[in-house]
């Protein structure tokens, strides 16, 4: 059955993490920055960023991490499989419309191998 993600589908181990929000800082600029220059199609930027930004409003630092890998490499993996227009997709397109729901097996299973690689 295809289950829906939830809108908020971040592990509970990152979510009770302890850490503050980071809503306004460096450290979002910093994300995006490693996001933007990771992501193949250099197409609208700040378009990119306003999706980032509103996309990690409220989340921890590892809820941030989480999300640009994810996305980085929920696209690379679009791009191996040759989906039609993965390779011309602007990151705000791919971001808001939350791409990565269309295929919940790829993010279950990225979550998972993320949380082991990473969770603490």
């Amino acid at each position: 059955p295809n289950n829906p993600i939830p809108n908020n589908p971040i592990p509970n181990i990152l979510v009770d993490s302890g850490e503050s929000t980071i809503d306004e800082s460096d450290f979002v600029s910093d994300q995006f920055a490693r996001f933007w220059r990771n992501y193949p199609t250099k197409k609208a930027k700040s378009a990119a960023e306003k999706s980032f930004r509103k996309l990690v409003k409220g989340k921890k630092e590892s809820q941030v991490r989480f999300w640009v890998d994810m996305i980085l490499n929920y696209h690379a993996d679009c791009i191996e499989r040759e989906d039609v227009g993965a390779s011309e997709l602007h990151a705000a397109t791919l971001i808001n419309q939350k791409r990565w729901e269309d295929d919940p097996a790829y993010f279950e299973r990225f979550k998972a191998e993320w949380i082991a690689e990473n969770g603490k």
